[in-house]
């Protein structure tokens, strides 16, 4: 394995993914600037099926984007996820609740591709896995709408967050999910 910004990359041919591995993306991410991090199952940007084990912290702003030629899919495996779907202007056209499977939500959701989304974590972490095709040299699978918020832009993303009510509270309910505003 190799380490890199936000990320571990496998170099394995058989890797084995454990309850100390994820403990460790967890510890990666609570340090990280982003409050986010992941593990890359695949070897090289280059591969043309690329898997990751995705950890995000609340608070944690990932921005809206979509994939104009690759679908997506994400599974949850730990935490609250909820997944914003947007129009070409940035309106909301839907959400997706994802939960653990057991826990009476879906848990896990398919994108098609050039549907505009975010994923917010709605605990205090998630875990979750994603699967897109590849390549995906320097993040060229993602493409980002005009108008969504650069991670640089503060008012914005706290104004996307507003208007999504997200706006992070300290207090999970019983469940362990950050309620809505």
């Amino acid at each position: 394995m190799r380490e890199g910004k936000e990320a571990i990359f496998n170099t394995e041919a058989l890797l084995e993914i454990d309850g100390t591995m994820i403990e460790e993306l967890k510890r990666l991410a609570r340090k990280s600037p982003t409050f986010r991090y992941r593990l890359c199952l695949h070897h090289s940007v280059d591969d043309p099926f690329q898997e990751m084990i995705i950890v995000h912290c609340l608070g944690n702003y990932s921005r809206p984007h979509y994939h104009p030629d690759v679908t997506v899919s994400m599974l949850v495996l730990e935490g609250a996820l909820t997944v914003f779907m947007f129009d070409s202007h940035g309106n909301v056209t839907g959400s997706t609740k994802l939960a653990p499977l057991g826990k009476g939500k879906p848990f896990c959701l398919r994108i098609d591709r050039g549907i505009s989304y975010v994923p917010v974590c709605r605990s205090d972490i998630v875990v979750f896995y994603e699967a897109l095709s590849g390549p995906n040299r320097d993040g060229e699978a993602n493409s980002f709408p005009d108008w969504s918020p650069l991670e640089s832009d503060s008012a914005g993303i706290a104004a996307l967050r507003e208007r999504l009510g997200i706006i992070p509270t300290t207090q999970p309910t019983e469940n362990g999910e950050i309620p809505s505003s």
